[in-house]
């Protein structure tokens, strides 16, 4: 229950987990209508998710997804994780190679009927890849290198593409200090430039 601007609203939600095996969990959410306005199942949004531990030593996740909300939108989601343990004997620490593939499509019938070409273009698609790669320092989390890419293609084709930099220092066993630089480009900016970053934080413990 939510009471904005006074007026209460009751949005009930459900969700159903369970575990085929060890290594393979199912999950279904209901998210129901406001009450006040009358229990209509027809303007409730489902989201159901599989996901799945690969036993493969190279793959490390398999994640499906679909949903569709009460304004006729519908999606399907897949996801794949991949992580990778590269060791040499004159190292003490080992390098980490983690990644993660995503494919979505979403479909609108409110699209559909704006659009006048073909069905075939009315969907949008989104395909990402991030990685990262730790391990160059003492530790494997001390550093980390991030590459993002997002792509997306419907009515317009976008393209986003990040890469990131974070390192982290203990100062003292009560102090962290950790920097992060970064640089992005993104297709919907029409000047098509490099926006660079740079973040420091610190955490002490006392």
């Amino acid at each position: 229950m939510r009471a904005p601007g006074g007026a209460t609203e009751i949005r009930p939600k459900v969700t159903s987990t369970f575990a085929i095996s060890p290594r393979i969990d199912f999950e279904t959410r209901l998210d129901l209508a406001e009450w006040n306005s009358g229990a209509n199942l027809l303007a409730a949004k489902f989201d159901t998710r599989l996901h799945v531990q690969a036993p493969a030593p190279f793959l490390d996740e398999l994640e499906g997804r679909v949903w569709r909300s009460p304004d006729g939108q519908s999606g399907r989601i897949l996801g794949l994780g991949f992580y990778q343990t590269l060791s040499q004997p004159s190292r003490a620490s080992k390098i980490t190679i983690r990644s993660r593939a995503t494919l979505e499509t979403t479909s609108s019938p409110a699209l559909a009927a704006s659009v006048t070409a073909a069905p075939a273009n009315v969907a949008t698609r989104r395909v990402g890849l991030e990685t990262e790669v730790g391990g160059f320092m003492s530790t494997p989390r001390n550093a980390m290198l991030r590459l993002k890419i997002l792509r997306t293609v419907g009515r317009d084709v976008e393209t986003t593409r990040s890469l990131g930099y974070d390192r982290t220092w203990t100062v003292h066993r009560a102090i962290l200090l950790a920097m992060s630089l970064g640089v992005l480009q993104d297709s919907r900016n029409a000047a098509q430039n490099i926006e660079p970053s740079l973040g420091i934080r610190w955490r002490g413990t006392f």
